[in-house]
């Protein structure tokens, strides 16, 4: 899996793919994505680790750190909502973030 889209914003598995949407269009990727035993990993194009759904399809919740550890929110913050393009929906958010861990995880 080399792209995933999620509410409508695409990922890419690498910064260098994520560049290359740049000219190959039709939709420049919002970042990068990396799927972890837990779940899944969303990060900007700076590398900032900003999201995530868990293995089960909980989510999404906005990363944190402090002190060079990765800590998980309950929920997303307002700027990440934003960035990932959370709908307004919530079922149509939790649709989103399951449909996405099944077809990662092969649940």
């Amino acid at each position: 899996m080399d792209q995933i889209t999620l509410y409508g914003q695409t990922y890419c598995k690498n910064l260098a793919a994520t560049v290359e949407t740049l000219f190959t269009g039709p939709k420049t990727a919002n970042g990068t994505f990396k799927i972890e035993r837990a779940g899944i990993v969303f990060s900007d194009m700076q590398g900032n680790a900003r999201a995530f759904i868990r293995q089960d399809g909980l989510g999404p919740v906005s990363i944190g750190h402090h002190d060079g550890k990765r800590f998980y929110m309950h929920s997303t913050s307002t700027q990440d909502e934003t960035w990932l393009g959370v709908p307004d929906s919530y079922s149509a958010t939790v649709n989103g973030a399951r449909d996405l861990a099944r077809l990662a995880f092969n649940t």
